[in-house]
């Protein structure tokens, strides 16, 4: 099977020829990507993974090499021939959304079909039959102010779609959207790959996603440093008469689930510091508001990188939103601090543990276990340790994945489990996957 998508040698150069103003984005960048397949580029912001997006949307130029998709060469195309590329061969998702807001929903779906000169009594039909597909037609007359995040990216997804492309790109399609509306638009890109057989690439910084895809491209510094063919994608399952109904429209309950790609990032995947703080920053404390995440995150990343003390962390944890801290009080910063260090020297002793032969990893599995069982509160019989103490082993080895671990915990002792109430297997499951994900490359 021919690529749809073949990029070689591509190098992107912002500000050419300017001096000390002069910045490579893409280096040297080759990859096929074929009919169907759904591919994730992953990596940390900077890492030029947009860019490579814009190349094969034809929104950037290049500085050389050649972008073929479905056979023709983005670097030889005109204005106008890129033009009706972008508004026929793909459909781009945005995660601003960027919707026209003094057009109707409807009128906003249409957008690409107007500017082909299709007129209204066959571009508003259109638009409206691709709204009730995705649940949106009763706002079809609303303003793209007057809707949710989700509505509005669903609206976004409808007019990208609007012309039938094979290839789909999306941009952070779900950077702006809570937990329950993030599944909802996975769901769909799904479908679309799944269902339809389109094409799909996607750009995302969140490890969550990674299972979407069949396969991982991880970028770094605008290069491709590593792709992973994902033998465990997660697939959609055939839809309960409630969750259509939910699909249509409707509140969907947000999954409690929280599962990272392992086999990877035990040993060798690269995962940028920023995730890091996110998901620790996450496990902690849920969601505070925006501001503050941002800013906890900012304070945990540095410590991650050993940039700052565990004191100091705590500290700017409680100092004042305005004076550079995270504005928490001195109990939920203090909270945070100790985490962070659990988790850095779990971590810590995972790195150290891997290196060891299998025969020779006992003591610290051992002291790992205790570790957990202390930062979590958990009481645990003898026989429950010896459980977690083997668990912990087959996880580190990669013989068992999150939700193996999940079933074992939430599994009475009489069945070989260790009898955890299923909120408590879930956090005991989160943290280990969170150390894990922690003690991976930066």
């Amino acid at each position: 099977m021919d690529p749809i998508i073949k990029i070689q040698n591509v190098n992107v150069v912002y500000n050419a020829g300017e001096g000390s103003r002069e910045m490579g984005a893409l280096s040297d960048i080759t990859i096929d990507i074929y009919p169907k397949e759904y591919i994730v580029f992953f990596g940390p912001s900077g890492c030029g993974k947009s860019t490579l997006l814009n190349v094969i949307a034809g929104l950037e130029r290049v500085a050389s090499g050649r972008v073929l998709v479905a056979g023709r060469d983005l670097t030889t195309l005109t204005d106008e021939e890129l033009a009706t590329y972008h508004r026929h061969e793909i459909g781009f998702i945005f995660q601003a959304y960027n919707l026209i807001g003094t057009l109707s929903v409807v009128e906003n779906i249409a957008l690409p079909q107007m500017f082909d000169g299709v007129s209204k009594r066959e571009w508003y039909p259109n638009a409206y039959k691709m709204a009730e597909r995705f649940g949106i037609a009763e706002h079809a007359k609303k303003l793209p102010q007057e809707l949710s995040g989700g509505q509005q990216q669903r609206v976004g997804i409808t007019r990208a779609l609007i012309n039938n492309p094979a290839i789909v790109l999306a941009d952070e399609p779900t950077g702006n959207l809570d937990s329950k509306n993030v599944r909802r638009v996975l769901d769909i890109f799904q479908e679309l790959n799944l269902k339809e057989g389109k094409t799909v690439v996607l750009v995302t910084h969140s490890p969550d996603m990674l299972g979407e895809a069949d396969r991982i491209v991880y970028l770094r510094d605008g290069k491709i440093v590593d792709e992973v063919q994902n033998k465990e994608r997660r697939l959609l399952k055939p839809k309960t008469e409630e969750e259509k109904k939910l699909a249509a429209g409707g509140d969907e309950p947000a999954s409690t689930e929280t599962v990272f790609p392992w086999k990877r990032f035990l040993r060798d995947a690269y995962v940028p510091a920023s995730v890091k703080s996110e998901k620790l920053a996450e496990f902690v404390l849920g969601v505070p508001p925006e501001e503050k995440i941002a800013r906890m995150e900012t304070l945990i990343e540095k410590r991650l990188q050993g940039i700052m003390s565990a004191e100091d962390l705590v500290a700017s944890l409680d100092r004042s939103y305005y004076r550079g801290g995270a504005g928490f009080d001195k109990r939920r910063a203090k909270r945070l601090g100790e985490y962070t260090e659990h988790v850095l020297k779990v971590s810590g002793a995972i790195k150290k543990l891997i290196t060891l032969p299998e025969d020779e990893q006992q003591n610290i599995t051992a002291a790992l276990s205790e570790n957990l069982i202390g930062t979590l509160n958990l009481t645990l019989g003898e026989d429950q340790k010896k459980i977690l103490d083997n668990l912990l082993k087959d996880r580190f080895a990669n013989r068992v994945g999150p939700n193996e671990i999940k079933k074992i915990l939430d599994a009475p002792l009489s069945k070989g489990g260790i009898g955890l109430r299923r909120q408590t297997a879930q956090r005991v499951m989160e943290y280990i996957e969170l150390t894990i994900l922690v003690a991976s490359k930066t």
